[in-house]
């Protein structure tokens, strides 16, 4: 926290005028001070010397305050701070010792707003110690000494609570606007991820049916047309799921997702084997996540394999298997991910799972191993 400044607060103008002037209600310590040299007047020497070090206290304090308010627990204005000590050194003389006795307060209380907050403890332990040592000096002794003592380190205890309970509320709101960045930035790779995944597959879908009833319209109009409002289906589809989607309220159906793989892969040209007698079974979460698997799995097919054969296998048990494979020419795993396995990893592993790819026998296999009891 050295580097605190006045933006971390928060503060309006308002606000700043009003702790400064609280800050400066220490000044009224000085009225002991002055009725002392009132009521017992030095010589005049000593009275123009003590009115004028008084004065220039106040400024070089006032000045301490203003900076302090800009750059707190910084040392921002040594210059103030060290010509503080000296002329409040140089006023025991005209003023002797009232001055003696309430210097301490003033410097305990003033030397946390402007210091490291690692410096707090032994500055404090530094200023009663030379406190004690001067009240010793002029004779006091027995419960008088102790008071004394005691009320010098109170003030530097509750100057010093005060500044740590300020730094946490500001600590605390700068983690509050952190937290809320962080929960933006995931949304918006939430929204991201969901749109490739959700776009991906459909609109792959979209353009195998298109092209496929454009072939078929000269020999079979019957099915072309039924390819093309199958077409039209999956686009509104598509379009449902992205509103959710940016919603945020989007699961994907494993069923439904078998479903819609298994005309995917016809349209496509690719025999489906599928295996998945317990899809309906499953906790709606970790069913979610398979169905993202499955989906994932069947666009990469579609897309890159250029398979003749495609395997969806789901087994349940006390792992919740799913696998996606083919014997096309695939992407091996160390080629890295793409940004729809990349989002696929990402789901598998906040759901507690693994997810692997793998080429072996000349078969792509995308794999998911998912808690059975995510939810």
């Amino acid at each position: 926290m050295t580097a605190m400044t006045i933006d971390h607060f928060d503060w309006t103008p308002r606000r700043r005028r009003l702790a400064t002037v609280l800050a400066c209600c220490w000044l009224g310590y000085l009225v002991p001070v002055i009725v002392a040299m009132v009521t017992d007047p030095p010589s005049t020497a000593n009275l123009a010397l003590g009115v004028l070090g008084l004065a220039v206290f106040v400024l070089l304090y006032v000045r301490l305050v203003s900076v302090g308010m800009v750059r707190p627990f910084q040392l921002a204005a040594p210059y103030a701070l060290v010509g503080l000590v000296a002329v409040s050194l140089l006023l025991t003389v005209p003023i002797g010792a009232p001055w003696r006795y309430a210097f301490p307060y003033y410097l305990i209380a003033t030397l946390p707003g402007h210091l490291p907050q690692r410096w707090w403890v032994p500055a404090e332990l530094a200023v009663l110690a030379v406190a004690t040592a001067v009240a010793v000096y002029e004779g006091d002794r027995g419960a008088g000494l102790a008071g004394y003592v005691a009320s010098v380190g109170a003030v530097g205890l509750f100057v010093s609570m005060f500044y740590w309970m300020l730094i946490a509320m500001v600590r605390l709101r700068r983690a509050r606007a952190e937290l809320a960045r962080l929960a933006v930035a995931d949304e918006r790779l939430r929204i991201s991820r969901d749109l490739h995944d959700v776009l991906g597959q459909r609109l792959a879908a979209v353009a195998l049916k298109s092209d496929l009833a454009r072939r078929l319209v000269p020999a079979d109009p019957e099915r072309a047309a039924a390819e093309m409002a199958d077409a039209g289906r999956i686009a509104r589809e598509a379009l449902d799921e992205v509103r959710a989607t940016v919603s945020g309220f989007r699961d994907s159906s494993l069923p439904g997702e078998l479903s819609t793989a298994r005309s995917l892969l016809a349209a496509a040209g690719v025999d489906c084997v599928l295996s998945a007698p317990d899809a309906g079974e499953l906790p709606a979460r970790t069913a979610d996540v398979a169905g993202w698997v499955v989906r994932e799995g069947v666009t990469n097919v579609v897309r890159h394999a250029r398979a003749a054969t495609a395997r969806i296998v789901v087994r349940t048990g006390a792992t919740v298997v799913v696998e996606v494979s083919d014997d096309g020419r695939g992407t091996g795993p160390d080629t890295g991910y793409g940004n729809g396995l990349t989002g696929l990893r990402e789901r598998v592993t906040a759901a507690g799972g693994t997810l692997v790819t793998e080429r072996a026998d000349g078969w792509y296999r995308l794999r998911a191993e998912l808690p059975a009891g995510t939810g």
